[in-house]
C-alpha cells in the first residue's frame, strides 16, 4: 500500500490539508483512492462491514470512517519530487480537481535539488536519442501552471538573464558578434564536458577596450564542480 502513496513534500502537503499525520496511510489512501498509480481504485469499507476478526491482533481498536473531502491536491505517484496531475488547455496547465483526471504529470522545481525539471528533461531527451522509448515531454515555465497549492518553490536567481539572453546581447551589440557567439557556444560545451556546475551568469563579462564597443571577455572560473559532490 505504501508504494501507492506520494512521499516527502507532496505527502506532507496532503497530510496538512487532511489535518492528519504523514504516517496515517489509511487516511491518505482513502483521500487519494480514485486517482492512484496503475489506474487502481481503493474503495473504503463502511466501519460496520469490516470483519471483527481483523481487530483481534491489534488490541482495543475500532474501524472509523474518514470524512470525504474535496480533492484539491489529488494524484498519488510514488517518489520524493513534488508532482501533480494537471489538465492542459491552450498552453496552460490546471490542477485537476474532483473526479477529473489530468492528462499530464507535472513536476515542479525543487528547493533541494537544483534544476531538477531541466535535469530530467535533458536526461530523458538524451535517452530517447539512443532508442529509449519515452512519452511526450515538455519543459515549461512555472507561470504556465495555474492553481498550484501553496508549495515551496526555489528562488530563481537571475530571473532576467540566461545563456540565451547573453547570446542575443552579444549578437546584437558585440564588435564581432559571430565570433563572440561562437565563443559562448564553445565555453558552454567546455563547461558541460568538464562538469562545471557553477557556470553562473556572473562568470560572463564584457570588455570595452575602446570604451564604446563591447567584446566578450576571456573565460574565468571554469571549475569541475562534480568532484566536490559526495558520491
Amino acid at each position: 500500500m505504501s508504494n501507492l502513496l506520494p512521499e516527502d513534500s507532496l505527502r506532507e502537503l496532503i497530510a496538512q490539508g487532511l489535518k492528519t499525520h504523514v504516517d496515517n496511510e489509511f487516511h491518505i489512501l482513502s483521500y487519494l483512492s480514485m486517482d492512484l498509480p496503475g489506474a487502481l481504485i481503493a474503495k473504503p469499507m463502511e466501519p460496520e462491514d469490516v470483519p471483527v476478526h481483523l481487530f483481534s491482533s491489534h488490541g482495543q481498536v475500532k474501524a472509523v470512517k474518514f470524512d470525504k473531502l474535496s480533492q484539491e491536491n489529488k494524484f498519488s505517484l510514488a517518489g520524493v519530487q513534488m508532482k501533480f496531475s494537471m489538465k492542459e488547455k491552450d498552453g496552460r496547465y490546471n490542477l485537476s480537481k474532483d473526479n477529473v483526471l489530468g492528462d499530464w504529470i507535472v513536476k515542479t522545481p525543487s528547493t533541494k535539488h537544483k534544476e531538477a525539471p531541466a535535469n530530467e528533461f535533458t536526461a530523458m531527451t538524451l535517452a530517447s536519442l539512443i532508442g529509449v522509448e519515452i512519452p511526450e515531454i515538455k519543459l515549461v515555465e512555472i507561470d504556465q501552471l495555474d492553481n498550484l497549492p501553496q508549495i515551496n518553490l526555489p528562488d530563481e536567481k537571475y530571473n532576467s538573464g540566461n545563456y540565451e539572453q547573453i547570446a542575443k546581447i552579444l549578437y546584437q551589440f558585440s564588435g564581432d558578434s559571430l565570433s563572440d557567439v561562437q565563443q559562448l557556444a564553445r565555453r558552454l560545451l567546455a563547461n558541460i564536458l568538464l562538469a562545471n556546475g557553477d557556470a553562473h551568469l556572473k562568470n560572463w563579462s564584457l570588455l570595452y577596450s575602446d570604451q564604446v564597443i563591447p567584446r566578450l571577455s576571456p573565460a574565468y572560473d571554469i571549475v569541475t564542480t562534480s568532484v566536490y559532490i559526495e558520491n
